[in-house]
């Protein structure tokens, strides 16, 4: 399988919230260091509204002191919300000049309400939302239709009996909530006992600018390259036995042109949360088994077959076909032909793209994948097909009472997700 080369696989990844994006280069150590003396000249020259950008750039980028300083510059404006929420996440990351203020800020009561302080002898009890930073996402209009309903509720306001605390890369979206700042893939959760975590349609694969160039199968879908893997292994380390592990599932996706029976199980082994699988087989079967064919190979195929008709029969009961009727003037065909008709003609749109040019063609591949029935189908195809190897996966790796289920999610509301739940052993 080493042989196995990026040039014979094409790799396109599904999520409802982020696509494939090329970075402009990150600027060096040094640059950043220049930055944040320049904010510190800003502010020593009570240029404070300089000073705060400057400082708030470093924030996102993880400087505790940029953080500690921010949050002076807004506790000095008596902005005493958003100088908590800086202090508290520079405070996490090890700066003890965050944490002594906060300590003030608990003396003068100058807290917001139902802040939680950490205490030196005592671990916080945490309710974590992961990929959350409390604002609503666009799922385009297919993952729209089948997910969202009147009752979601990006915010978390009420979930878990309203001890939520979010966890994303961004900073919050709502004033007075518990949020941290950081990646959970290697945040330190020492200081608590997490209770129950919920993982909120995280990427299943890095993006293309994560991956290295290496042009090896196996060095590119290894454990390190499990997103929702490792976030799984270090909040397991928090995690008590009988704590619940609940992920709503929206796999990436990766189609591997040709792939053998070795090479799926390679990948389910390592990541069985990310969707891999060679569509082009099951888009055009032949009408009768032919010789080469081995049975297993005919009965997958119909049992596929099946899958994708139960899989439509879903998308007309939520509507999809609406708003495809907008888009083609075929008033005889069915609803359920014509939802065929157009994922078919999705897959062209992708073939074509990717035997182009799949480097330049990408962040068009990403925009179908994003906004069409083709990448839903791909997506629940993989979970369908995926379901033994998460259950595997997550009891050789310490939970158990692993179920897999379409249902409606008891954190956000949407309808029609997968939702994995397991309990620490």
């Amino acid at each position: 399988m080493k042989k196995t080369i990026l040039s014979v696989f094409a790799i396109i990844m599904l999520h409802a919230q982020s696509g494939i994006s090329m970075e402009s280069p990150e600027p060096s150590k040094a640059q950043l260091d220049a930055l944040y003396e320049q904010a510190i000249a800003y502010r020593n020259a009570k240029e404070t509204e300089n000073a705060a950008e400057i400082f708030l750039q470093l924030s996102y980028r993880g400087n505790p002191k940029a953080m500690h300083n921010y949050a002076m510059l807004k506790y000095n404006n008596k902005e005493y919300d958003q100088a908590f929420q800086w202090f508290s996440i520079a405070a996490e990351l090890g700066l003890s000049s965050s944490k002594k203020n906060i300590a003030q800020m608990k003396v003068m009561r100058q807290l917001p309400e139902n802040a939680r302080v950490m205490e030196d002898d005592k671990k916080i009890d945490l309710y974590l939302v992961v990929g959350s930073n409390r604002e609503g996402h666009n799922l385009g209009p297919v993952f729209r239709m089948l997910n969202e309903s009147q009752s979601s509720d990006l915010s978390h306001k009420n979930s878990f009996d309203q001890r939520t605390t979010t966890m994303d890369k961004n900073p919050c979206k709502e004033a007075n909530v518990q949020h941290i700042v950081g990646d959970a893939r290697t945040f330190s959760f020492n200081k608590y006992n997490i209770k129950s975590v919920y993982l909120e349609r995280l990427p299943t694969f890095p993006e293309m600018s994560e991956i290295s160039n290496s042009s090896n199968f196996d060095e590119i879908f290894t454990r390190k390259n499990n997103i929702i893997g490792n976030i799984i292994d270090n909040v397991a380390l928090a995690m008590e036995p009988g704590a619940l592990l609940e992920i709503e599932l929206q796999p990436y996706t990766t189609t591997i042109p040709d792939m053998t029976a070795d090479m799926r199980e390679h990948c389910w082994r390592t990541n069985p949360f990310h969707g891999v699988f060679d569509l082009r087989k099951y888009l055009s079967l032949p009408k009768k088994v032919g010789a080469a064919q081995t049975r297993a190979q005919s009965e997958e195929m119909v049992s596929t077959k099946d899958k994708i008709s139960s899989l439509i029969d879903l998308y007309v009961q939520q509507g999809v076909h609406i708003e495809l009727k907008k888009m083609y003037k075929l008033p005889q065909i069915s609803d359920y032909d014509l939802i065929k008709v157009r994922f078919l003609d999705e897959f062209r749109q992708i073939t074509i793209l990717t035997k182009d040019n799949l480097a330049e063609n990408t962040d068009k591949i990403t925009n179908i994948m994003e906004n069409s029935i083709l990448g839903a189908l791909m997506a629940d195809l993989s979970v369908m097909n995926s379901i033994p190897h998460i259950k595997k996966y997550l009891e050789l790796n310490g939970f158990g009472n692993v179920t897999i289920q379409r249902t409606t999610s008891p954190r956000n509301g949407r309808k029609n997700v997968w939702l994995v739940t397991a309990t620490k052993s």
